[in-house]
């Protein structure tokens, strides 16, 4: 838990010293870019998205043949995050990250 909240963090530090773009992806399993994204027609999301905004962070293979990339994804709505690494197979599963909240 503590590795993948480390690498999101730099992930943004990277990017808090460039300007950060984020782009439109309604499906998550295709692009040939990284980047930080969002949609409100998610495909390929984490279930029951449909109408929901989204947040994605994909980090893809340099090599553009290859879909191995690392995803985090979020609603804007609520407090979830979920994580999955594709492997080369863009439907592969979403896991739910399990984070406790202090107090």
């Amino acid at each position: 838990m503590k590795k993948i909240l480390t690498i999101v963090l730099l992930l943004l530090a990277e990017k808090g010293f460039t300007q950060v773009l984020v782009q439109t992806k309604n499906d998550a399993g295709s692009g040939l870019t990284s980047g930080f994204f969002e949609t409100s027609v998610p495909v390929n999301y984490p279930t029951n998205t449909s109408g929901d905004w989204w947040h994605l962070i994909d980090v893809r293979h340099t090599n553009t043949a290859n879909n191995y990339r690392m995803q985090f994804a979020g609603r804007f709505f609520d407090q979830n995050l979920y994580f999955r690494k594709t492997n080369n197979l863009p439907n592969t599963p979403w896991s739910k990250v399990v984070l406790e909240t202090a107090g």
